[in-house]
């Protein structure tokens, strides 16, 4: 499998990885509050669990992957809904 490095060290990787995750249960803790929604945040504990998970047993990629791919469609999945609300007619 072809990678880009950019030479960080595992204790860098594992910071920046957690501060992607705590942002991501900030932004989406922030959204179900002000929005009164619970679904942004249990799609991103799901997958932040996922992820921390399958990082954390080591060899387990796919259960990385996987996390990341929730994480995104959660994200992708509240984007569209703001923009159709934006959208629709008052």
């Amino acid at each position: 499998m072809l990678g880009v490095s950019v030479g960080f060290d595992v204790a860098v990787h594992q910071r920046l990885l957690a501060a992607a995750l705590v942002t991501s249960l900030s932004i989406s803790g922030w959204r179900a509050w002000k929005q009164r929604r619970v679904w942004p945040l249990l799609v991103a504990l799901f997958g932040t669990a996922l992820v921390a998970g399958g990082h954390a047993l080591g060899e387990w990629h796919g259960v990385e992957w996987a996390g990341t791919l929730v994480l995104l469609g959660g994200a992708w999945a509240e984007h569209f809904r703001l923009r159709r609300r934006a959208l629709a007619p008052a």
